[in-house]
């Protein structure tokens, strides 16, 4: 009948367009809180996951072992995760 919606009654466009605010959202609210976090967390952040180096290359570069990167990477995500469903939950 050329009607594009579903059982559900919504739309795929709907709902594609629904993600991607979603995801834009998201992203806006990571980088306030990116921007928040000091320079040297945000440039370990930016190393690891904008930049794709290993641990090892990262402690290199910091004068850092693998281990103690991969102990301040995973404070600085628990961190950001924490703030992230304080937002989700309005707290």
């Amino acid at each position: 009948d050329g009607v594009r919606g579903d059982a559900r009654g919504g739309s795929r466009r709907g709902d594609r367009d629904d993600r991607m605010n979603e995801t834009r959202e998201q992203r806006r609210w990571l980088e306030e809180r990116l921007a928040e976090i000091d320079g040297s967390s945000r440039a370990l952040l930016m190393m690891r996951y904008r930049f794709g180096w290993t641990l090892a290359r990262i402690g290199r570069e910091l004068g850092l072992t693998p281990g103690a990167v991969d102990g301040r990477l995973a404070r600085l995500l628990a961190r950001l995760r924490r703030k992230a469903g304080e937002a989700r939950h309005g707290e």
